[in-house]
Order: C-alpha cells, then sequence, then structure tokens
C-alpha cells in the first residue's frame, strides 16, 4: 500500500513519521526510513521521542543502505579522471572549446559534476552525442560537442578499469532491493526529499514491488511557496503500482506561522511585534552579528527559564558552510556548548592529524616545524614541558631523537 502524508513544515513532518512508525511498531513490523544526509540526526531524534528506544525502525540514506563488492571511486579519482580524459582529447585535436592545459586544470571539476548530474539522469553519452543534430552551429553545439567526447572517454575509462562511479553507484540500489529481498516485510519511508533523480524514482518502485508499506512524507503546500517536485514524482511513481492513499495534515499555514510567511515570502507585509509573540525577526549587517544575536538571545533566554537545557534550542541555517565560523565563535564567547552537523574530512580529526604527523617526523627527519605539529597534538598528551625543552634545548637537526637532556642548566 502506498501513502503519501503532506505536512506543512519540517517539525510536522517528522512527527507524523514517527506517528505512523509508532503505529507499525506496534503490530510488531520493521520500519526503515529514507532521507536526505542532513535529516538523520532529526529523524532519529523525532524517533525516539515519540517511542524513547526502538529495535524495529532505522533511518539510513541511500548511500548507507546499498552495501557492494563493487569498486567505486571517488569524486577526488573522477576528477582527475576527467582532467586526464580532457588531456588526452586535446592532444588529439578532438576538443574545440578545451583547449588550453589551464582550461582543463580549472574545468576538470565543473565537467565532471556535469557528467554526474546527465548520469543521475540517465541520459547517456549515445543520448548526448544524437542532441547534437537539435542544436544550431554555435559555441553551445561546440560545448555540448566537447561534453559528449569527454563522457564517452570517462565512460571507458570506468568500464576498462571495472569502477563505479559515484553517481552512479545508487543505480546498482534498486535491483539489489529486487534480488535480495532487503525491504521484504517492511514498511519504507522516504521523509522530507526535496526531489528525487531518476535513480532516486528506481528505488522507490523497487520498494514499491518488494516492501510491505510504502510512506512519503513531505512538505508540501500552495505552489507559490513549496515547490512540491518530491511530492509529485514519488505520487506518479506510485500511482503506477494502484491506488495512492493521500493524507493531509491540517490546512495551510495559520497563526503566527501564517504571519511569519507573510513577512518572509512577501516584504511589502511588515510584521508587528504585538501581531505575535511567538516570531521575532531581526535584520543584522552581515553573518557575525546575526550569530552574536543568537546566542545572546539564548542566553537570555536561559536566565530567564531555569528548566531550559541547551539540547533545546536548534540554529537552522540554510548555509551550514558559511554561518559555521561565526556561529562557532559566537557561540564560544558566550560559552554555549554546541554541536554542528557538518561534515569535515577524516585528515582534520586529530587522531588521524596524530598519526600522519608521526609518519610526517620520520619522512622529514624530526624536522622542527614536524615535531612540533606532533607534539602539539592532543594524542600526544601533556607536554607544555617537552615542548618548551624542545624550543630551548634541542629541537634543531634531529635533536629530538636524541635523549632528554638534564641538569641544572635545563
Amino acid at each position: 500500500m502506498a501513502t503519501v502524508v503532506k505536512a506543512y513544515s519540517l517539525s510536522q513532518c517528522m512527527e507524523t513519521m514517527a506517528e505512523y512508525a509508532a503505529a507499525y511498531e506496534m503490530q510488531g513490523e520493521k520500519n526503515l526510513i529514507f532521507c536526505e544526509d542532513r535529516l538523520t540526526l532529526i529523524a532519529e531524534r523525532a524517533l525516539l521521542a515519540k517511542m524513547g528506544g526502538t529495535f524495529l525502525s532505522s533511518v539510513s540514506t541511500f548511500a548507507r543502505f546499498l552495501k557492494t563488492e563493487e569498486k567505486t571511486i571517488s569524486k577526488q579519482g573522477s576528477v582527475m579522471a576527467v582532467g586526464e580524459v580532457m588531456a588526452t582529447l586535446q592532444k588529439e585535436g578532438v576538443l574545440q572549446c578545451f583547449t588550453t592545459t589551464t582550461g582543463i586544470g580549472n574545468n576538470a571539476k565543473c565537467i565532471y559534476e556535469t557528467l554526474a548530474q546527465l548520469s543521475a539522469s540517465e541520459v547517456t553519452p549515445e543520448v548526448l552525442r544524437e542532441s547534437l543534430a537539435l542544436l544550431p552551429e554555435d559555441m553551445l553545439r561546440r560545448k555540448v560537442a566537447d561534453l559528449a567526447a569527454i563522457y564517452e572517454g570517462y565512460t571507458a575509462f570506468l568500464r576498462e578499469n571495472s569502477y563505479i562511479d559515484e553517481s552512479k553507484y545508487l543505480s546498482l540500489l534498486p535491483e539489489k532491493i529486487r534480488k535480495e529481498g532487503l525491504l521484504k516485510d517492511c514498511n519504507v519511508f522516504f521523509l522530507c526529499f526535496n526531489s528525487f533523480t531518476a535513480q532516486a524514482a528506481q528505488t522507490i518502485r523497487a520498494a514499491l514491488e518488494t516492501a510491505k508499506n510504502v510512506v512519503g512524507v513531505f512538505c508540501a503546500g500552495e505552489e507559490d511557496i513549496y515547490t512540491n517536485r518530491a511530492l509529485q514524482t514519488f505520487t506518479r511513481v506510485c500511482a503506477d503500482y494502484g491506488k495512492v492513499h493521500v493524507r493531509e495534515f491540517g490546512a495551510p499555514l495559520y497563526g503566527d506561522a501564517e504571519i511569519l510567511r507573510k513577512g518572509l515570502f512577501n516584504p511589502e507585509n511588515k510584521i508587528k511585534r504585538k501581531e505575535t509573540d511567538a516570531i521575532y525577526i531581526f535584520e543584522a549587517e552581515d553573518k557575525t552579528a546575526e550569530a552574536e544575536n543568537v546566542a545572546m538571545h539564548i542566553r537570555r533566554a536561559m536566565k530567564e527559564n531555569e528548566n531550559l537545557r541547551y539540547r533545546d534550542f536548534a540554529i537552522l541555517s540554510p548555509d551550514i558552510a558559511g554561518y559555521s565560523l561565526p556561529l562557532k565563535k559566537a557561540l564560544a564567547e558566550y560559552k554555549i556548548p554546541f554541536f554542528i552537523d557538518e561534515k569535515k574530512s577524516l585528515k582534520r580529526h586529530p587522531l588521524s592529524r596524530f598519526l600522519l604527523d608521526c609518519f610526517r617526523v620520520v619522512r622529514e627527519r624530526f624536522s622542527p616545524i614536524a615535531v612540533q605539529s606532533l607534539t602539539q597534538n592532543f594524542f600526544f598528551g601533556a607536554c607544555d614541558e617537552y615542548r618548551n625543552y624542545l624550543l630551548k634545548f634541542a629541537n634543531y637537526r634531529g635533536g629530538a631523537k636524541r635523549a632528554i637532556k638534564t641538569g641544572e642548566a635545563v
């Protein structure tokens, strides 16, 4: 059975998903919730808030759920491969637009991302080549011809080396679901997706064919506010498998939420403070001022209400990378503990840095800079006195390798 649930806010989507999951669990059934990586933590918290704890429900992304022995090439590796293909085609005189060495270095990443989008939309090199006949003789046609040639070369590289491209990786999931029965006797949720690629739509089809129930929960509403792209795709796919039960919660935004919507989406409507006590809007000079204002309000709320805890606050931002530094600085200055849900390179982890610095010290034969970097690491232990000793007596010409000096001078 396919069910579509239309809600009007992220929190309502999460609450609805948790209610459905709890009802299924009461019948002893398993639940699998698919969502984007940025929402996994919020979804898990919603489940725990509703049920306290669970062994029958799990939250996952498509990529996490897919386990395969196929060799997958990383995005960085793909960019390098595209650069090599471009260099080869350039030497052969095939390319018409990307004809310089600097052009390869500057454009390889952008071209790969374009190819990844084409692949996710199931556009093959052959389809791209055939589309050239529909284009006039101009710059666009020459660029598309270059893309088709690079796409063909990159596809040949993957085939020759038995690699699966990261963007094509998820195309393995639908067939794996069908063959291995991964979703048998399971209720599958598709939670708060903004849109679905052609590959993701195939995953929905596989779930409809094998799962017990399929539920799509989306933020949806009037088209002047919501795009409804994911909702429309999900409903269209489900309709191919029978009747779709549509459930719509409540009415479009009202009360304080409607006042906020009018102020955000229609600047001509000025929100007056007296109209609502639940919404506060302020305008700052820059991101730093925004972050400081947020931190100040959290501290003020904590002081005015002793029952509040820091975990009761959430800061939502459409640009985590852009606001990360200002928020970290402001929250640290106001002594507010925080967690930011952001991806970091493994190289930035203190333990990874410690291991890499160990290798660097040996490779650079105990150079002063390498030794200093290693001893500053958290995992090196308490070492202020040792670092001072190195700076004063031993950290030169491999001095850190020699026995520690003792005596009155030290």
